[in-house]
Order: C-alpha cells, then structure tokens, then sequence
C-alpha cells in the first residue's frame, strides 16, 4: 500500500511539473510593443492680439450674420460667440469659424445669433492651436 502511495505523489508531482513548465514556456513567449506613457506640462498662454477685422449684418433686420477675426497667431480651431443686450440679453452659443486661407483670419457664420448691430457690445474669441 505505501508503495502505491509513493507511486501516486511521484506521478502528481511529475504532472504538475509538466504543467508547471508548459505554462512558463507559453508566458515567456508573449511580447509587448514599446510604448510611450507619462505625464508632464508646459505653460499655455492666450492669444493676445485678436483683433474684430469686420462683421456683415442682414439687411432685412440687421442680424449680425458673419464675423471675421484675426487672431493674430496659428490656430487649428477657432469660434466665436455674441453678447447680446437686447431681448433675451446674454451670450449666443459659440459658432465655427472658417480659416480664410490669409494669415490668421477667419470668417465666422452666425445666422441664427438674433444679435442686431444696435445690440452687439461684445464678442469671445476662442482659438486652439
């Protein structure tokens, strides 16, 4: 009887043995690609000389329809919104800008603003680079 029982633990352990070394094997053989991951930081400044070129208004109503801005640097994205100082008094939602494809003006469409030319105080520029 113990002769079975040795028999037995050395066929367990022979087993796990083998197991244990296939495993290794597959592991060891699974690669990872180079990678870049960290943190860091840098200053972000504004853009300090934008400045209004001209707007254009319908003539219907005097709605302001479209605003061109230099923004007096490169910039990748670039909208606009409106103070209003009229009925519903406040600041539109922003609007897209078109690139002019001269210097750093672009042209933004603001059809749907509501903001007149007597109404218009202030404009927001926001530019990404």
């Amino acid at each position: 009887m113990k002769r079975i029982l040795n028999i037995r633990l050395i066929a367990a352990l022979a087993v796990l043995a083998i197991l244990g070394t296939a495993a290794y094997a597959f592991t060891a053989t699974n690669t990872v690609g180079g990678s870049v991951a960290g943190e860091g930081q840098a200053a972000v400044t504004g853009y300090t000389d934008v400045n209004l070129v001209h707007y254009t208004f319908s003539n219907t109503d005097g709605t302001i329809t479209t605003v061109r801005v230099d923004v007096g640097a490169a910039a990748n994205q670039v909208s606009v919104r409106l103070y209003n100082t009229g009925s519903g008094s406040g600041w539109t939602g922003y609007y897209g800008c078109g690139y002019t494809g001269s210097g750093h003006v672009w042209d933004c469409s603001t059809p749907s603003s509501g903001v007149t030319v007597g109404n218009f105080t202030n404009i927001s520029v926001a530019a990404v680079q």
